[in-house]
């Protein structure tokens, strides 16, 4: 089949997923956790800023763990002067490059919480 539209949503107000770093902590999960069906966290409302933050699994000088060549997608190399293995900075900064041509296909600070298909 083919598609007429496409549409992305992403959650936070920039790309990267959970690439995206804030310095909003994200509050701690109740332990024992004993159902798998827990709602997602519920995002963060910071006075100055206009969109809410999503917690994210990111930390400020976080590397990936495997190396930038398994990490990069075919037609886009990482930048030379990332190290083998990335600051989450570089993918962060890699993934919003990536996206430059799709931008206008993103639906920004939108959370998806339930779908249904439409005949």
């Amino acid at each position: 089949g083919t598609y007429d539209r496409i549409v992305v949503f992403e959650q936070q107000a920039e790309v990267g997923g959970v690439w995206n770093y804030d310095t909003v902590v994200p509050a701690p999960n109740p332990i024992p956790q004993t159902s798998p069906f827990s709602p997602p966290d519920e995002p963060a409302r910071v006075p100055h800023e206009k969109f809410p933050i999503f917690p994210s699994p990111m930390y400020s000088k976080l590397h990936a763990n495997i190396p930038k060549s398994l990490m990069m997608f075919s037609d886009l190399e990482f930048p030379q002067k990332s190290w083998i293995y990335p600051s989450r900075h570089d993918i962060q900064h890699y993934l919003v490059g990536y996206a430059q041509d799709v931008r206008d296909l993103i639906k920004f600070c939108f959370q998806v919480k339930h779908v249904l298909l439409q005949p």
